[in-house]
C-alpha cells in the first residue's frame, strides 16, 4: 500500500497531478479540494494516498489531508459509490458541508452532488 507521496509537483490539472519522487513521476487523481490547496508547479508537495487496484489498471488517488482521505474511505464503503464518484462528491462540497447534510438528513442537498442519484443520497444517510 502507498499511503503518502512526497516530492516535487511537476504537473497539475483539476483532476490529476504528477509528482516527481526521486525521478519517478507518480500520477494521482485528485479532488477540487486538493487541487485548490496545491502549491505551484516545481514546489514540494506531500499528499496522503490510496491505491485502488482495478481489473485492467491500478489507480493512485491523492488527498491534501487525512480528513479528506478518511472521508473518501467512508464514501467508498457505501454500496454503489466507487472512487470516481467519491472524488466527484469531494469536489462538489467541503467535508463540513457533507457532514452537515448527512446529520440533517438533507436528501435534496445530497442528490445535487456530482454523480449522486436519489437512491445513493439515501444510502449516504
Amino acid at each position: 500500500m502507498i499511503s503518502q507521496i512526497r516530492g516535487i509537483l511537476i504537473e497539475k490539472t483539476p483532476t490529476e497531478i504528477i509528482v516527481d519522487c526521486h525521478g519517478v513521476g507518480y500520477a494521482l487523481f485528485i479532488s477540487m479540494y486538493t487541487y485548490s490547496a496545491l502549491p505551484d508547479i516545481d514546489q514540494p508537495v506531500r499528499l496522503y494516498s490510496v491505491l485502488v487496484p482495478r481489473e485492467t489498471e491500478v489507480q493512485l488517488l491523492g488527498f491534501i489531508d487525512k480528513p479528506e482521505r478518511e472521508t473518501f474511505h467512508l464514501l467508498t464503503g457505501i454500496s454503489g459509490i466507487g472512487p470516481k464518484t467519491a472524488l466527484g462528491i469531494l469536489s462538489s462540497v467541503t467535508i463540513q458541508e457533507l457532514q452537515s447534510a448527512i446529520i440533517k438528513g438533507d436528501v435534496r442537498f445530497l442528490n445535487q452532488l456530482h454523480g449522486v442519484c436519489k437512491k445513493m443520497a439515501e444510502r449516504l444517510l
